[in-house]
């Protein structure tokens, strides 16, 4: 994951890639920043909404809010958008999913910055382990 320090002050997070299959037009998605605790758990959450497309076991019609619902581990959309709120953190997750053939910026490597209450508030826990499979089980519950 790179960092972006943006112009009024505040830090995003980006996870951009161009080599994910069946993404056919480019998505930007915005979400809180302090609920990451590694690159490996964004990427989960996408290649999780990717299987559920493809498995027809996406809750939502559109990519963006399926990513949501994998990233906080929930069923019901108002409630994954209501914890994900980048209004909530003082630094934000921007996906990008990007075109093949576009070239990605270069930005500064920094290691997450995870906020353990805010872990809490959103997967229930802190631990890693827990919250990858929670994120694995959106669509089981």
């Amino acid at each position: 994951m790179k960092l972006l320090d943006l112009a009024n002050g505040q830090r995003a997070f980006f996870f951009l890639t161009n080599v994910l299959p069946n993404i056919d037009h480019p998505m930007v998605q915005v979400s809180r920043g302090d609920i990451v605790f590694s690159g490996f758990q964004v990427f989960h959450s996408i290649y999780q909404t990717i299987l559920a497309f493809e498995r027809s076991k996406n809750i939502s019609k559109k990519f963006k809010i399926e990513l949501l619902l994998r990233l906080s581990g929930q069923n019901q959309i108002n409630k994954a958008i209501e914890l994900l709120n980048p209004e909530k953190s003082d630094f934000y997750l921007v996906f990008g999913l990007l075109d093949k053939d576009l070239e990605l910026p270069k930005l500064k490597e920094l290691e997450p910055m995870p906020n353990e209450k805010a872990l809490i508030e959103v997967y229930g826990t802190k631990n890693p382990r827990l919250i990858i499979s929670k994120i694995s089980c959106v669509s089981v519950r």
